[in-house]
């Protein structure tokens, strides 16, 4: 995990296992903006563990009785 100016940043392997989902999927869903991420300068994926948070309550499904 990296914290640069103060935010937290996780590359792929690190959400892809924070989030349950293998790399491929997680790349899947970055092409497809399905998954807020940051590409700086072309290079590299990395996600914001604040919005990865914010993103899968965003997503939750309440539970059936």
């Amino acid at each position: 995990m990296l914290i640069i100016g103060g935010k937290t940043l996780l590359d792929v392997k690190e959400t892809s296992e924070y989030i349950g989902v293998s790399k491929r999927t997680l790349y899947n869903m970055t092409s497809k903006k399905k998954i807020p991420h940051l590409k700086p300068r072309g290079g590299k994926v990395f996600f914001e563990k604040e919005e990865i948070d914010k993103w899968m309550l965003r997503n939750h499904q309440p539970e059936q009785a």
